[in-house]
């Protein structure tokens, strides 16, 4: 009987968050999933927030107890930007979905004004962030000529409401705090599906470039690019946020129609909604116009632009939308 294949979404995320064998047992009986480990892997902005490995202990000995004390450090010391509520208050899916496990609630002591006002001061300090991410992407885009047009879309794009968040402190006693934002959505209208590596090479400059110049950082999968079709605005895909395609031992690009276009990303049980799309909160960032000339931007091994290049409309109809 050969030996029993493991589940690469289980190492993916052991390897991410260097998580331990153990670490990942804890997380398996506290009904965790791969996907819920690795977005709760801290940024450079989320300073209140542990390391995963520790996250993951403190809830095992906080909902089972231990026999003996578990030797991991003491939580991340609370800077001047965070909000002073417990360290392990953060996004978990116990059940699958998010929200906050019935022992995480007992016995949370109220959140102070300041911790309000300090978490409030976060979500917006993290809107400001992601939007100055989408400015700089945007920027960046306007140099491939087969980019006609950027519009910021979401809760990035508009004034934030007011909602009762994840976080159990405040759930608890349903305290409204400003809305979190969680990543940027970009919609990018382009004429020619066989240049998307060029566009993830422009997102991450730009990333690279406003850690840079503005000590922000914002990994490149929260940035989150809707390829659309000019004049029909059709929706062909997402951006793939890896660097080949298809990734070996990728589950995600097993999904029907996913990579037909290399790096045009398909997500399974996933419809844009259009009518949605044109009712949120939008703001265009960039559009091309047709009598202007754009200085395109190429790289060493790339051959040199072809002015035809963003004109002739896509072809592909192959590609599922």
């Amino acid at each position: 009987m050969g030996k029993k294949r493991r589940n690469p979404d289980w190492a993916e995320a052991k390897r991410r968050c260097g998580l331990s064998d153990d670490d990942i047992r804890m997380a398996k009986e506290l009904g965790m999933s791969p996907h819920s480990l690795t977005k709760n892997i801290p940024s450079r902005n989320q300073l209140w927030k542990a390391p995963v490995p520790e996250w993951v202990r403190g809830l095992y000995q906080k909902k089972f107890g231990a026999k003996e004390p578990l030797a991991f450090p003491s939580p991340i010391k609370q800077s001047d930007d965070a909000t002073g509520y417990d360290y392990f208050e953060r996004e978990f899916d116990g059940s699958g979905e998010s929200g906050d496990p019935d022992f995480l609630t007992e016995e949370l002591e109220a959140p102070t004004s300041r911790e309000i006002e300090d978490q409030n001061a976060i979500m917006l300090r993290g809107q400001r962030n992601l939007r100055a991410a989408a400015e700089y992407v945007s920027k960046e885009l306007a140099f491939l000529p087969e980019v006609v047009r950027v519009a910021l879309f979401g809760s990035v794009a508009g004034p934030l409401r007011k909602e009762i968040p994840r976080f159990p402190k405040f759930r608890s006693r349903h305290i409204a705090v400003w809305h979190e934002c969680n990543d940027v959505d970009l919609a990018v209208w382009v004429t020619d599906l066989s240049r998307l590596k060029h566009l993830q090479k422009a997102r991450g400059r730009a990333l690279n470039q406003l850690l840079a110049e503005r000590d922000i950082g914002v990994p490149h999968f929260e940035v989150d690019l809707y390829i659309l079709e000019p004049g029909t605005d059709r929706y062909r895909g997402r951006l793939c946020d890896y660097g080949e395609c298809p990734k070996p031992r990728k589950d995600d690009c097993l999904v029907d129609g996913c990579g037909v276009q290399p790096f045009l990303r398909q997500f399974r049980d996933y419809t844009f909604d259009r009518f949605e799309f044109w009712e949120s909160p939008k703001e265009i960032l960039f559009e091309r116009d047709p009598s202007a000339v754009y200085p395109a931007r190429g790289w060493p091994d790339d051959p040199a632009p072809d002015s035809a290049i963003g004109y002739g409309g896509i072809t592909d109809d192959d590609v599922p939308f």
